[in-house]
C-alpha cells in the first residue's frame, strides 16, 4: 500500500496515477480541443481521438510518447501540459516519501494530502482551511498567489454542491481582468471586421447588377464576403 496516491477520484498505484492525472490535465488545460479527450478508464488511461479511432497513451516520462501528443499542441500549450503533468508526479511522490519518512497510514488526518487537478494539496484538520500556491501553467493567472481548499467539520474535503466533486477556490489565482480585455477586443475586433465587410458586400451585388455578367473573379470575391458575413 505504500505506493498509493491520491487525486479528487480517489487513490490510485502510483503508475497509473501518473497516467490519469496527466490525462486529465489536458482535459482541464484544453478543454475545447477538437482533437483529443480522456477516456477516463482508472484502469487503463489514455487520451483518445474525440472519434475514438485510436489512443495515445498520457505519459510524459516518456519522450516518444509526449511528441505524440503534443503533435496537437503548440510549443507553449505543450509546455503547459508537461508542467501540470510533472507538478502532479511530484505531488504523488511527496505523498509516498511522507507516509515512508513518517510511516504514517494512508488516513492519518481527516483530509488527506491530495492532487486536485492543478495543484497538490497538503493535508489538513477538520474545520480547516488548506492554502495552495497558484500553478504556473494556467493561462492567465497569478503564479506567485494561493488558492485555497476547505476541510469541512466532518472530516473530508469540501464538494461542490452542483458536480458533487472535491473544489478548491483558485479564485486568487486568475487575473480575471486580463482575461476579460481579451474576449472585449476579440468582440470588439470581430464586430469591426463585420461592420466593414456589409457594405463591400453590397457595393459587390450593386456592382453586378451593373455589370451585368460579372467575370468570374468578382464572383469569387463577392462570394467569399458574403459567406463571412453570413
Amino acid at each position: 500500500m505504500e505506493n498509493i496516491c491520491r487525486d479528487t477520484f480517489g487513490y490510485f498505484n502510483a503508475s497509473i496515477f501518473k497516467l490519469w492525472t496527466c490525462s486529465l490535465c489536458f482535459s482541464y488545460l484544453f478543454q475545447d480541443s477538437a482533437h483529443l479527450t480522456p477516456n477516463r478508464n482508472k484502469s487503463y488511461p489514455l487520451l483518445i481521438s474525440k472519434d475514438n479511432d485510436f489512443g495515445l497513451i498520457p505519459d510524459v516520462s516518456n519522450n516518444k510518447a509526449t511528441l505524440e501528443v503534443c503533435k496537437y499542441l503548440d510549443g507553449t500549450n505543450c509546455e503547459r501540459w508537461k508542467s501540470c503533468c510533472r507538478s502532479a508526479v511530484e505531488c504523488c511522490n511527496s505523498q509516498v516519501s511522507e507516509r515512508q519518512l513518517k510511516h504514517k497510514p494512508l488516513f492519518t488526518l481527516p483530509c488527506p494530502k491530495t492532487w486536485d487537478g492543478f495543484g497538490c494539496v497538503s493535508e489538513a484538520n477538520a474545520g480547516s482551511i488548506a492554502a495552495i500556491r497558484c500553478p504556473n501553467f494556467v493561462q492567465y493567472g497569478f503564479s506567485s498567489d494561493y488558492g485555497t481548499k476547505k476541510c469541512t467539520k466532518n472530516g473530508t474535503w469540501w464538494r461542490d454542491p452542483v458536480s458533487n466533486r472535491e473544489w478548491t477556490d483558485y479564485t486568487p489565482c486568475l487575473n480575471l481582468r486580463i482575461y476579460k480585455t481579451m474576449v472585449y477586443v476579440g468582440v470588439i475586433c470581430c464586430s469591426i471586421s463585420l461592420i466593414l465587410l456589409i457594405p463591400a458586400s453590397l457595393t459587390f451585388i450593386c456592382l453586378r447588377k451593373q455589370w451585368g455578367n460579372p467575370t468570374p473573379v468578382f464572383n469569387v470575391l463577392k462570394n467569399d464576403n458574403v459567406t463571412i458575413v453570413t
